[in-house]
């Protein structure tokens, strides 16, 4: 069974909100069916690459001879600054725009940069990792990639369906808002896994 509090965390790591108006600024040409297909093929390029790396995470672990502790710090460290520039709205998509101008299918865009790095970025990758190897909740590897298969059904429902009303009813505060508690509430929980990981330390010769 998917924990709830990892399909929240995932859905606002995610950041779909944060991430619409590049998403609409892409598909600002497109009709309703095409941009729910792009959006579809974005989720699903996402959805893909961080299961592998759920599948991978223990064994990359083992191999490079990572501690549970270093992978709790070091997401904990990556989620702050995540949740940080979604609350200070400093997360930069322009460039990602200004990149994006210069591909001409809506199937290579659909991939990058929506599904990678966007939704799928290395900060997205070390924390789902760390999600992975200290199971929080005593969550099996089942548990969290089908919480990450509904955080990214959420995700879709708020590209496809969220762009459309935020166009038709200027909801931009709306938006914001909700990027912004998204945002607190990565924080909070980069902070717990920091604490869970340094508690784990072991400072004895």
């Amino acid at each position: 069974m998917p924990n709830i509090s990892n399909v929240v965390a995932i859905f606002f790591l995610l950041n779909s909100f944060g991430t619409l108006p590049l998403f609409l600024a892409l598909t600002k040409d497109e009709n309703f069916h095409k941009k729910a297909s792009i959006a579809l093929s974005a989720n699903i390029t996402a959805v893909i690459l961080l299961c592998s790396f759920i599948c991978l995470g223990e064994g990359l672990m083992s191999f490079f001879g990572l501690t549970l502790s270093a992978f709790e710090i070091g997401g904990g460290i990556i989620l702050f600054k995540i949740g940080y520039e979604m609350i200070n709205c400093t997360l930069k998509i322009e460039g990602y725009i200004k990149e994006a101008s210069k591909i001409q299918t809506q199937n290579s865009y659909s991939i990058v940069p929506l599904g990678i790095p966007l939704l799928a970025g290395p900060g997205s990758i070390a924390v789902i990792m760390t999600m992975t190897v200290s199971r929080p909740g005593g969550t099996g590897v089942a548990g969290i990639i089908l919480s990450l298969v509904i955080a990214s059904i959420l995700s879709y429902v708020v590209w496809v369906l969220g762009g459309y009303i935020f166009l038709k009813y200027k909801g931009d505060a709306v938006r914001d808002l909700i990027s912004k508690l998204g945002g607190l509430f990565l924080l909070i929980l980069s902070v717990q896994m920091i604490i869970t990981g340094i508690s784990k330390l072991s400072f004895s010769n």
